[in-house]
């Protein structure tokens, strides 16, 4: 079934006002070894599928920057504008921290409730920029921290339900001696913490990256039992940038040939501590804008990563990663594409079998196959890849992939082995996205850009075209 979508101010109505569809692409089975993986989608909201349904959603909004999966939900946090009275009844507009329920089996919106924080309205802009969820079910927010040099990262325990926040302690760098305020005072976009935020059954370990004119790391430690974060690279909160030597791509001065590491991480670089036993995560992931993810260890060395496999190597500007196995075989899923090119928002699942070594790295899929959208999300750089491992009731192992891009949309992919039994899938419609509808080619076409304002006189670009009832994608040269 073909669904028309809306372009500008209800230029065409959907089928249905909330409809969320499933992806027609047909992604064939992988053969890794011995073993046989499938890969199967449970649904889909995002601009190139339905964007009268994705527009509908809260989610249309640049605040709403990362996801995680927590239980049997997705859970987006983001911080929209909006008015508001405070307590002294003073009318106000600024960022109101939300957090937006999703049901991970078929996306429909459970609940949206506004973050308090002693009974206040959590408030800001960058409030609730990172959500995640540790590896014991806690989930956790952290603000975006403007400037690490004049106050802490701020980080809270979140009631999924009331929306209550519990503050956690503050990663504060500058209350340590030995740590300089020229290193500290830098921009925190977006961090990682594994083990257990709040330190009651196990430690905590947290990370982040930084926007500032060096290469630039933070990593603490929270032990369990204590009510403090403490410094874990080597006793202290930073790495020396100069410790790390390399990249990927390196820089290279076309007068001398010299060859040296990129200055800096770029704009809302992220980090992802690959989760080992005790939840050391001594080695660890970089993905920046100006670098493609590879694994650095605690000293700043490269171990391994896109360095070593060039030729899969996503396109430099968009940020995300994540890991996950099924029985011996390990798997990547990671972003290749940035809103800025075709197709927009897109992530590859790739697999080493049962090594790590990026040498031996194959493709397996593309997620989804047309992209989630090529609208600008303002260069949050943040793609959210999340995955969380089910077992059905005859042990056999599968994947639930999340991938979620700001203002674009958001997609949950199932990897499984041969035989995996998951729940019926949705009864959604299978929609093929705007790439590929057939067009009636005796109907005058009408232009519009990828925000739905019509365009008359259409220069070199990609613009979506309607022809009578049908809607696709074209590029102008």
């Amino acid at each position: 079934m073909k669904k028309s979508l809306l372009l500008a101010s209800a230029l065409l109505v959907a089928s249905s006002a909330f409809a969320v569809v499933r992806d027609g692409a047909k992604l064939e089975n992988v053969t890794v070894g011995a073993n046989t993986y499938s890969i199967t989608n449970r649904w889909i909201v995002d601009l190139n599928h339905d964007m009268a349904a994705y527009q509908a959603l809260p989610l249309n909004n640049t605040s709403y920057r990362t996801a995680c999966i927590a239980g049997d939900y997705i859970l987006v946090a983001g911080w929209p504008k909006e008015n508001y009275t405070t307590a002294e009844g003073e009318e106000k507009n600024d960022g109101v921290a939300h957090l937006l329920k999703f049901n991970l089996s078929d996306g429909k919106l459970v609940s949206d409730v506004k973050l308090t924080l002693d009974g206040a309205l959590h408030i800001g802009t960058g409030a609730a920029n990172q959500i995640g969820c540790d590896n014991f079910g806690n989930v956790w927010i952290a603000d975006m921290c403007f400037d690490t040099g004049k106050s802490a990262i701020n980080l809270y325990l979140v009631d999924v339900e009331t929306g209550a926040l519990t503050a956690l302690p503050p990663v504060d760098p500058l209350n340590v001696g030995g740590e300089t305020a020229s290193t500290a005072a830098v921009r925190m976009d977006y961090c990682n913490i594994i083990g257990d935020v709040t330190a009651t059954e196990a430690p905590a370990r947290f990370m982040c990256a930084f926007n500032t004119d060096c290469l630039a790391l933070c990593r603490a430690v929270r032990e369990q039992g204590s009510d403090a974060w403490a410094g874990d690279f080597d006793g202290y909160f930073y790495l020396d940038p100069t410790s790390i030597e390399e990249t990927y791509p390196m820089t290279a001065n076309e007068e001398t040939g010299e060859v040296k590491p990129q200055t800096s991480w770029g704009t809302a670089p992220m980090v992802c501590m690959i989760n080992e036993g005790e939840f050391l995560g001594e080695n660890f992931y970089v993905d920046g804008f100006t670098t493609a993810p590879v694994i650095y260890n605690i000293s700043g060395a490269i171990i391994d990563g896109f360095s070593n496999k060039t030729d899969l190597a996503p396109a430099l500007g968009t940020n995300g990663i994540s890991e996950f196995c099924i029985g011996s075989d390990n798997f990547l899923v990671y972003s290749t594409q940035q809103y800025d090119k075709e197709p927009g928002c897109q992530a590859r699942i790739a697999c080493f079998g049962e090594s790590f070594e990026y040498s031996n790295l194959t493709s397996c899929w593309e997620i989804p196959q047309g992209g989630l959208g090529m609208t600008s999300d303002g260069g949050t750089r943040a793609h959210c890849l999340v995955t969380k491992e089910y077992t059905d009731a005859n042990g056999n192992i599968g994947i639930y992939v999340l991938t979620y891009k700001c203002y674009n949309g958001m997609a949950v992919y199932v990897v499984a082995q041969e035989g995996f039994q998951d729940e019926p899938l949705p009864d959604y419609p299978e929609e093929g996205g705007v790439e590929g509808i057939a067009a009636d080619n005796n109907v005058a076409p009408v232009y519009f850009n990828l925000q739905g304002v019509r365009v008359d006189n259409p220069q070199n670009g990609l613009y979506i075209v309607k022809r009578g009832n049908e809607v696709a994608k074209q590029i102008i040269r």
